[in-house]
């Protein structure tokens, strides 16, 4: 009765704001879908157009002919690198950092908001919380649909990915339940309580460690 009771005053405290966040994933996922329909037009139109490269070359009478005979190569003077090209080399660096860097983000903005909600359930402040571990679920979810738009699906983002899943949907609402449920009467009730947290953990630790190990990763 009394876990049902603090249900009933948790629930319509969550911030409103939080809950269009819930969309961001689909709507990034039919963004991703549409780019990936685009790059497969594009590579289809670039093949048909190879293909009819290739055969205009073979009924054009005298290409075989011109192509037999490589043409004389020019000795060509050494040529001074312009003034720009330096800076716009550093550029696409800059950006493709920007672009490596943008999904690793997420997944820490997504620890930070699952530590902090431990922290809020320490100062018995359960709708900050929740509002927070529900942040940390949507960032988490946004980090893997940011890589595949960016192109910038790493092996150290899948691990960072990995680690930040323990706390921010292992730890963080075990600890925040414990904090939430406990009584702070050190008895039979607490104990299993802790128990129960802990277990929870680990079967999302044992979870995490299968995943990582079988074959269709990802």
């Amino acid at each position: 009765m009394i876990l049902q009771a603090k249900v009933s005053v948790l629930v319509p405290q969550l911030p409103g704001e939080l809950l269009a966040l819930v969309q961001l994933p689909t709507r990034l996922a039919d963004a991703e879908a549409a780019l990936a329909a685009e790059r497969a037009k594009r590579q289809r139109l670039r093949a048909e157009k190879k293909a009819h490269q290739a055969v205009a070359l073979q009924t054009t009478p005298g290409v075989a002919l011109s192509r037999a005979m490589p043409p004389a190569k020019a000795t060509a003077a050494p040529r001074s690198p312009s003034k720009g090209s330096e800076p716009e080399g550093l550029c696409l660096q800059a950006k493709r950092w920007l672009c490596l860097a943008a999904p690793s983000a997420l997944t820490l903005g997504a620890l930070a908001c699952s530590l902090t909600a431990m922290r809020s359930a320490f100062a018995h402040n359960w709708a900050q919380a929740a509002g927070l571990i529900i942040a940390a679920a949507v960032c988490d979810g946004l980090d893997g649909h940011v890589a595949r738009l960016l192109d910038a699906v790493t092996v150290f983002g899948g691990e960072l990915d990995s680690l930040g899943d323990l706390v921010n949907f292992g730890v963080a609402p075990a600890i925040v339940m414990y904090a939430w449920a406990d009584q702070g009467q050190g008895d039979l009730g607490d104990i299993i309580l802790w128990i129960s947290c802990v277990a929870f953990c680990q079967a999302c630790a044992l979870r995490l460690a299968r995943f990582n190990i079988s074959p269709g990763k990802g």
